[in-house]
């Protein structure tokens, strides 16, 4: 995905910059190495999607990537606590949802896991708040709803730049199967056949 140069970040992308960058910094001070561990499977996952998709899908590696992340987050943590069941509903979703969005990137993919995502917040929201603080159960979820959210604003943000980059139906810009002729060709010209009698 190429940025153009010639596009200045506005105040209000710097000041929502300087707030994340401000609010993730708080968040790995207090979760330590529970943010540490999504963090770098995103990273790794981030890095091979953006070499395996094409083009139409590249506005949606970091919505996955922050996903997948944390999937295999959760993946890890039923399997050290051998609690699979608890999990089960949630890789089966993650995993429908994940590979539509990189597959067929667009609203459908979005707004299920955006679904997903939002019940899963209020879930964790709700354990958040009765969590004593400081406790390992805390800071995971804390964790858990930052990723939540981001994925949230990163799948809407990559829908806007998928949708912007798709040509409207019905347009001079759609895609077409043969490249248009020249103004000076001439279409080419198949003789018709006789029937046989």
């Amino acid at each position: 995905m190429a940025n153009d140069p010639s596009k200045k970040p506005t105040p209000l992308s710097m000041i929502a910059g300087a707030a994340g960058a401000v609010a993730g910094y708080a968040v790995a001070r207090y979760a330590g190495p529970m943010v540490w561990i999504p963090l770098g499977r995103a990273l790794l996952t981030g890095f091979i999607a953006a070499r395996l998709v094409g083009p139409s899908a590249e506005p949606m590696v970091p919505a996955f990537a922050f996903q997948a992340g944390q999937t295999l987050w959760m993946l890890f943590g039923a399997f050290y606590t051998g609690q699979y069941q608890t999990v089960l509903a949630d890789l089966i979703i993650l995993a429908i949802g994940l590979t539509w969005l990189l597959a067929r990137p667009g609203l459908g993919p979005v707004v299920l896991l955006g679904i997903y995502q939002g019940v899963s917040i209020a879930v964790n929201a709700a354990a958040f708040a009765s969590a004593p603080a400081g406790s390992v159960e805390h800071k995971a979820l804390l964790v858990h709803l930052v990723f939540r959210a981001a994925a949230i604003v990163l799948m809407f943000v990559g829908l806007r730049q998928v949708l912007i980059s798709r040509p409207a139906e019905g347009t001079m810009d759609e895609a077409r199967d043969e490249p248009p002729l020249a103004w000076d060709e001439e279409p080419p010209v198949t003789p018709p056949t006789i029937p046989a009698e």
